[in-house]
């Protein structure tokens, strides 16, 4: 019994705490489930048992798998399993039979997950090309303008024809008038279709491509659910190496009706994403010249390309890159949780990652470094940089949400946003941030442009804790920079959560749980904001009061971000504040 009310009273106080935002989506009013794999695992447990309303975090939707509707294709009985809008066909195999493709129920969150961040990802690449094409516009208006006038602004070049003719060049100018006027219908009709219009139209045009590549897709269900729950996706990409897992996502692809989104592809992944990143030149042969070949001008790469593998992501990220548009979506899963958040392999670490692993309340955040740091540096041989959108350490895998930009001067930019740590890991817990080189800013008085001065950084004076005199250890290099988007973040917490297909997913309360405490970590601390601007409280049960003095805690995280007030995380926070000691360099 005490035991019980000991239970009842820890949940109690679990619940009773939370973090309003201002921006909080209002769809959202289920009660979350409860945090981290341990309530996904006693969902699982209640599907085995037969519980049908133990499953989905709130009992609103998926049967147990012995409940599941069945289906009979060619004189072969499969189980639907659904799943946000799609449904995959799971052979009916005798209890205890492995199968080579099945249903990962734990990884539904990171399904919902990356259809939230995808469709926000969408947003902002749907804003950002209506803004390039009103910039086309503004830039070609002069000329637009001489022609509507040349054209006497009719737009019908029949009417044209009535120009009188004064002498000799009539025909030739009339003529010339119906070119311009031809010219000037096709140049709006293009505009128009860049522009996005939102009229009745524009409905009649096709949409903007919007390639994504499911690049191990196994049964195909999240390739599937790219087509059916993201509007503005034309083309899907299901990959796999495996040819009974292309059998099942052509199955699947037709039992859902996408075969005109969805196409599947029996390839090696790596090999795939190379030859998209570098397409075949086309034989063009001439009398001249019999081998000449001319490369396919239309572009086959991806807006999104998605790394679900088993274990680490590391060997898919220089053809993934590569692969990538420029500001494109790269979205990777790691499950070595073992390698990059523990320093009990640290060989295999360091030829996996590049990297040390740190030991400490901060394991599993450097671990998350260390993954990005890998996908910066291997951007950056290819001039190409990266853009954290979302990073996050969930049960025992990671999962980063990066584009990827072309841009040599960012480029330049990367060993500033390198470091090692230095810990204590055997002693007080104290840690160091030695940073990889230094970036100092300084506007040029003439025209304000910026002006960046890189150096290397100052070295570490001694490998021993200044508090406790303890050997100190060193992990990394890993990302020091911000981990997280704010302006993302923030764009789902308000704008994406709240719509009708995403408010419905299973797992939407450990979802919103999990975006608000990444804002919390990249927003700056309520103490640090001007009065106007301090809305954050804390709601429990007794009392609401505004957070304006900095919480005591044994997280060195949670500390240093708290007391940083740059709103990136503890490492980056360190390493900023190492920056004004490294100035004399």
């Amino acid at each position: 019994m005490a035991k019980r009310k000991a239970e009842d009273a820890f949940n109690a106080t679990g619940q009773s705490t939370d973090i309003t935002l201002p921006d909080a989506p209002s769809a959202a009013t289920t009660d979350p489930t409860p945090p981290g794999g341990q309530a996904q695992a006693q969902q699982q447990q209640a599907r085995k048992r037969k519980a049908p309303d133990a499953v989905g975090g709130g009992g609103k939707g998926q049967a147990a798998p012995s409940e599941l509707e069945t289906v009979e294709l060619h004189g072969v009985t499969y189980k639907v399993q659904p799943e946000g809008l799609a449904n995959i066909l799971l052979p009916d195999r005798p209890e205890g039979e492995n199968s080579e493709v099945f249903y990962n129920y734990i990884q539904q969150f990171n399904r919902d997950l990356t259809m939230a961040v995808t469709r926000g990802f969408g947003d902002i690449l749907a804003a950002e090309r209506k803004a390039a094409a009103s910039s086309r516009r503004k830039r070609r208006g002069g000329l637009n303008h001489k022609r509507k006038a040349k054209c006497h602004a009719s737009d019908d070049p029949a009417a044209l024809t009535t120009t009188t003719a004064a002498d000799g060049q009539a025909v030739e100018q009339v003529y010339e008038q119906v070119d311009d006027a031809v010219e000037f219908q096709i140049e709006t009709i293009m505009e128009d279709v860049d522009s996005g219009m939102a009229d009745a139209d524009a409905e009649d045009q096709p949409k903007p491509r919007f390639a994504v590549l499911d690049a191990l897709s196994a049964t195909g269900l999240r390739a599937l659910r790219y087509a059916k729950e993201l509007p503005f996706v034309t083309h899907v990409t299901a990959n796999d190496m495996s040819y009974s897992a292309v059998e099942s996502i052509t199955r699947n692809i037709a039992y859902n009706s996408v075969a005109h989104l969805v196409h599947p592809n029996h390839d090696n992944a790596i090999g795939h994403m190379y030859r998209t990143a570098y397409p075949a030149y086309l034989p063009a042969p001439t009398a001249d010249n019999p081998h000449r070949v001319k490369k396919p001008t239309e572009s086959n790469k991806y807006h999104v390309i998605d790394l679900d593998p088993y274990g680490t992501a590391a060997p898919f990220l220089d053809a993934a890159v590569q692969a990538l548009e420029d500001g494109g979506l790269l979205s990777a899963t790691c499950t070595d949780a073992a390698i990059f958040a523990s320093t009990s392999y640290p060989e295999k670490t360091f030829a996996t990652y590049g990297g040390l692993p740190a030991k400490g309340d901060f394991s599993h955040e450097s671990g998350l470094r260390m993954v990005l740091m890998s996908v910066a540096t291997v951007a950056a041989k290819y001039g190409l940089y990266v853009e954290p959108l979302l990073s996050l350490s969930i049960d025992y895998y990671c999962r980063v949400f990066v584009r990827v930009r072309r841009g040599p001067e960012s480029v330049k930019k990367l060993a500033s946003k390198s470091a090692v740590v230095m810990n204590c890991d055997a002693g007080c817990g104290a840690w160091k941030v030695q940073e990889m080189g230094t970036l100092r800013e300084r506007v040029a008085k003439a025209g304000g442009r910026s002006v960046y001065k890189y150096g290397v950084a100052q070295a570490v004076e001694s490998g021993v804790c200044e508090f406790c005199e303890c050997r100190m250890h060193v992990a990394g290099p890993m990302w020091a920079d911000a981990i997280h988007s704010a302006e993302f973040v923030r764009h789902l917490l308000s704008n994406v959560l709240g719509r009708e297909i995403v408010s419905g997913y299973d797992t939407v309360g450990r979802i919103t749980g999990m975006l608000k405490l990444a804002l919390a970590e990249v927003a700056p601390p309520p103490s640090l904001l001007p009065p106007e601007e301090d809305t954050t409280t804390i709601t429990t049960d007794t009392t609401t009061t505004t957070t304006t003095t900095t919480t005591t805690t044994t997280t060195a995280i949670t500390t240093a971000a708290t007391t940083g007030g740059r709103g990136r995380g503890a490492i980056s926070t360190a390493a900023a504040d190492c920056e004004a000691e490294n100035t004399a360099i």
